[in-house]
């Protein structure tokens, strides 16, 4: 015998009205905004960690010199407030052909530049003075392609040397790595490296951390989706129910009607997101704007996406209606007391007790540490509301001087847990916007800013190369200071040995050439 569920569910759904039909169309639009916004958040934390292992390269792993092919020196130079990453390269005499970087057809020749095309544009720009100089000349430049940058804004370049320039030649041994990133020598044979660019390698980090702080609201949203037109719900099924239908087919109809709205909106929100990878990727992060590519998050999490969000506003509106599977009388009359218990409270003060102590040294904490701590948060918070809620509204009742007032004390302290739900999401919500507003104070922004480092092959030619840089930067009319760092000598911005030379610059326009 055929199962009436479905022809009766789509009876109901016809029948519901202009308010059914609303609903609906309100809890489709709520899944589908949670979808996108999922989606957005997989594909930034994705995208994140596609762009630094796209930088990997500049940092390849060093190897003993007897196995080494070739030379790299990467430096970072600024132009207008901008980074620029140099990386300079020099093939090995008598070694095997040193493979090509990433984005690149060859290994480059000495005397070749290969700049992004952000910085060929910046070139053309700006006067040979203040950026062009800084480069060996050529006739042409070279293109790197988006395989060795992150973002088609960043602005690299790749330079051909001789093994003997003081580029890439240092008399500090075979191994350094200096400053964080910002300054590196190493012998190479590849570039298969693990250590990502200091531009890009907390950013996967940081935009896990905001993935946490969000998905908890869209959770939320998502759930809320499925509660839409409850009421409604409950009093028809609830008659259904008093007239014979078994609890299964009370429940199958519910979850076939919010599977379907829920599966509408999910997936419209997913042909949207797909829609906008254009213009989301020109939404700048970190270095700048994204690869359309980067942003992509592929078929399998597109459609897990959209199976966990019908999913959710399924099971939310299934167990909204329990109580009519099992009392239907109960749902009829509106009793329905639900209280809570002072536990709530003890657990919640004793999770932000181990917050607090766990994040006493904040700085030593890891993204991921930080985002489970975020999640128990979310879960205190989300034990404790119902609680607050249910004293709310006792105390309310007991000085309400009006109908209106005791009625609605009454509705929060009966059901505090559903009260709550209908406004935790403003609530999560207000607090990511207040996380996110007060995240950045007190940044100084960029340390390494208006810094230069010239890497030179002894400490002499470091000395030379100081006095040198006094006296040009004096006939420039630029305040700068210029230092010669030895190997105790630490100033907290740019530590280096004595074989690199380093000015930072105090005053005067960023755009001078150093």
């Amino acid at each position: 015998m055929r199962s009436p569920v479905l022809p009766l569910t789509w009876h109901l759904v016809r029948s519901s009205g202009r308010r059914g039909l609303q609903s609906q169309l309100l809890a489709a639009g709520a899944a589908a905004i949670g979808s996108f916004l999922l989606l957005v958040m997989i594909a930034a934390a994705l995208g994140a960690g596609a762009r630094a292992d796209h930088t990997t390269w500049r940092a390849p792993d060093a190897v003993p010199a007897k196995e080494a092919t070739a030379v790299q020196a990467t430096t970072t130079t600024y132009v207008r407030h901008q980074p620029v990453t140099v990386v300079n390269l020099a093939q090995l005499p008598d070694r095997e052909p040193a493979p090509a970087p990433p984005g690149l057809s060859g290994f480059p020749k000495r005397g070749e530049v290969h700049v992004s095309p952000a910085l060929a544009e910046l070139i053309r720009k700006l006067p040979a003075g203040q950026l062009a100089d800084r480069f060996p000349k050529v006739k042409a430049y070279g293109t790197i392609g988006a395989a060795g940058l992150a973002s088609p804004d960043e602005l690299v370049a790749v330079v051909g040397r001789a093994p003997g320039d003081p580029a890439v030649s240092s008399a500090a041994g075979n191994q350094n790595y200096y400053d964080e990133g910002l300054t590196e020598r190493a012998p190479i044979s590849g570039f298969s490296g693990t250590k990502a660019s200091v531009f890009t390698a907390t950013d996967q980090g940081t935009v896990l951390l905001g993935v946490v702080l969000l998905v908890v609201p869209v959770v939320v949203l998502a759930s809320a989706a499925g509660r839409l037109g409850a009421a409604r719900r409950e009093q028809r099924l609830a008659a259904l129910r008093l007239a014979g239908a078994t609890p299964r087919q009370i429940l199958a109809m519910t979850a076939v009607e919010a599977a379907g709205v829920g599966a509408a909106g999910a997936l419209a929100g997913a042909l949207a997101y797909t829609a906008l990878l254009p213009a989301l990727a020109e939404l700048p992060y970190g270095v700048g704007a994204w690869y359309t590519g980067q942003l992509w998050v592929g078929l399998e999490w597109l459609a897990a996406v959209v199976l966990a969000v019908t999913a959710l506003i399924t099971v939310s509106a299934v167990t909204m209606l329990r109580q009519v599977a099992g009392s239907p009388l109960g749902v009829a009359q509106q009793a329905n007391p639900r209280r809570t218990r002072a536990i709530r409270l003890v657990l919640f003060v004793a999770a932000l007790a181990y917050i607090w102590v766990a994040t006493g040294d904040s700085d030593q904490l890891e993204p991921r540490q930080l985002a489970a701590l975020l999640l128990l948060f979310y879960g205190a918070f989300w034990l404790f509301g119902p609680w607050v809620v249910d004293r709310l509204g006792r105390i309310v009742g007991r000085f309400a001087k009006r109908p209106a007032t005791l009625l609605a004390a009454r509705r929060l302290s009966d059901d505090p847990r559903g009260a709550w739900r209908t406004v935790s999401g403003l609530v999560l919500a207000g607090f990511v916007a207040g996380f996110f507003s007060v995240s950045d104070l007190g940044s100084d922004g960029p340390s390494h800013e208006g810094q230069v480092a010239v890497i030179t092959a002894d400490a002499t030619a470091a000395r030379h190369a100081a006095a040198d840089a006094r006296t040009a930067l004096a006939r420039a009319g630029v305040t700068a200071t210029v230092t010669v760092a030895g190997a105790d000598d630490y100033d907290g911005l740019l530590g280096v040995p004595p074989a690199w030379s380093p000015m930072f610059p105090a005053g005067g326009s960023a755009s001078t050439p150093l």
